[in-house]
């Protein structure tokens, strides 16, 4: 997993799986300042489902960048992470009542 620079937003487009991205060969640093990092499902200790792939959990255990999700209050859950699990440092959670 690769993070790019989004300089205009004429730049995204579809790759061959059909998932946006930035077209452009822009290579940014692995060494964020903040990562928002996306889920399905989170517990309240962050950690998260994702979409399958285990993608983010191998760049979190590799770079130490402070992290949080965004979710919705529904989308909170009580599971037991796996071993591969890596959790977000803080999330925020809109309601939704």
């Amino acid at each position: 997993m690769h993070f790019k620079a989004l300089l205009n937003l004429d730049n995204i487009g579809p790759d061959d799986k059909g998932i946006n991205h930035v077209k452009d060969d822009t290579e940014i640093t692995d060494n964020l300042d903040l990562l928002i990092v996306p889920g399905v499902v989170f517990n309240q200790m962050g950690y998260r489902i994702g979409y399958g792939g285990g993608y983010f959990d191998k760049f979190l255990s590799r770079n130490k960048q402070q992290t949080i999700s965004l979710i919705y209050d529904f989308q909170l859950s009580n599971f037991e992470p796996e071993n591969h699990d890596q959790p977000v440092e803080k999330l925020i959670i809109a309601t939704t009542k």
